[in-house]
């Protein structure tokens, strides 16, 4: 009798561990890749926090000015995340309607490269998630009606806040529309994305508010030496038109003429890093007062985090930065302009506000906040920032909202 309870026992096993997970799909706007390991890093990690919850793909498109072949297919494995990453070399001619055309056209060929292999080798996901309107979220409600698969939606991009104004077009307006109407569920990282979107008339009866995911096995709190010189800590693309880096730059060099118990971290890399650098050597700055670092991920970054007496942002206009929510992961205070998102989680426990683009506040903010950031209770910062944005709560969220779309 114990023989046959035990292989009955044996055979409930086997079949818990054969019971296939639900497959599930990203198509990703924005993703990490070979030419910059950092674009679209916060998409890369909602994929990580649910990799083991779902038989889980990514497809992304990235065009490329230079390689051989004009689409090259590149297939594998991250994190247990199932990658289809298929580049396109990019059409140079002078013509931009035709030039637009024909980049939409081997972004359209690229995805199907993509989603072919998909389903020869993975077979059909059960469901869909768009990351970054509107191709995708078209592709996707293609997808619904070809093969009735339903998909959902999270919007990242800060073009529909009205500093940017860059939510243009009939056409595009129009089909973002319909993609969010037919779609399970959208989501937001801030109330204000949200209300952006919502004035365009971009609206769904289940649009709700998803945080960014913070690797909490990296970013957690570590008590600090203490130290006469105050490390701040700057993260970002070096894009200046939105970031704002010259202003930080010029308003150091002010703060070098006060005191001289501090020094700007500058982590990252991107397009206006030349004319960046150029100004702080211009100031004098350079090796006294700024140090470039250039591109840091992961445990390299998070213990430069955790080093950090405070972390600095002075963005024009902003959604909400991944680089804050892991500041606060790690009991960092932060220092930012009043935009976008941050102040939904900045207060006057874990931080300090200023207005864009006002140097003569960010000076007087950034002078007090270094006799004072020592004063946080940096552990209760930590935990507070967990409670949101680790992994395991934001794959317990997205759970709640698949589940949700299915209603």
């Amino acid at each position: 009798m114990g023989y046959f309870i035990f292989l009955h026992k044996m055979k409930t096993k086997i079949f818990e561990m054969e019971k296939e997970k639900l497959k599930a799909l990203f198509l990703a706007r924005w993703y990490p890749h070979k030419n910059d390991p950092m674009f679209g890093l916060f998409v890369e990690r909602h994929a990580e926090s649910i990799s083991s919850l779902y038989d889980l793909s990514v497809i992304s498109i990235v065009p490329v000015n230079k390689q051989k072949k004009r689409f090259v297919l590149n297939n594998f494995t991250k994190n247990g995340i199932n990658n289809i990453l298929v580049y396109y070399k990019t059409t140079n001619t002078s013509i931009s309607i035709f030039r637009g055309l024909l980049r939409m056209s081997f972004f359209l060929i690229s995805f199907l490269k993509a989603w072919f292999f998909l389903i020869r080798t993975n077979g059909k996901p059960d469901f869909i998630h768009v990351h970054v309107l509107s191709r995708f979220g078209v592709i996707a409600s293609i997808l619904k009606l070809v093969y009735n698969i339903p998909y959902y939606i999270t919007e990242h991009w800060s073009r529909y806040l009205p500093v940017n104004s860059g939510f243009n077009g009939f056409l595009r307006r129009k089909l973002t529309r319909i993609a969010v109407k037919h779609s399970s569920g959208i989501t937001a990282v801030t109330k204000d994305l949200r209300k952006a979107i919502q004035s365009y008339g971009i609206n769904h009866e289940k649009f709700v508010i998803l945080p960014n995911v913070v690797d909490s096995k990296l970013f957690y709190y570590q008590q600090k030496e203490s130290s006469k010189i105050k490390n701040i800590v700057h993260i970002s693309c070096f894009e200046d038109r939105s970031k704002n880096i010259k202003g930080i730059v010029r308003v150091i060099g002010r703060l070098s003429q006060i005191r001289d118990d501090f020094k700007l971290i500058l982590i990252g890399d991107g397009e206006d890093m030349g004319e960046i650098r150029l100004l702080s050597d211009e100031l004098n700055l350079t090796g006294r007062f700024i140090h470039f670092m250039g591109i840091m991920e992961g445990i390299v970054l998070a213990k430069e985090l955790q080093k950090a007496d405070f972390t600095l942002q002075f963005s024009n206009y902003e959604n909400f930065p991944v680089v804050i929510s892991e500041s606060l992961c790690c009991g960092v205070p932060v220092l930012s302009s009043r935009v976008g998102g941050i102040p939904e989680y900045i207060t006057e426990d874990n931080g300090v506000l200023c207005d864009p683009k006002d140097e003569d506040q960010l000076l007087e903010k950034i002078n007090l906040f270094l006799d004072k950031c020592d004063k946080y209770d940096r552990l209760s910062i930590s935990k507070d920032a967990q409670s949101i944005f680790a992994k395991n709560e934001v794959a317990n969220f997205l759970e709640m909202f698949y589940d949700l779309g299915k209603k």
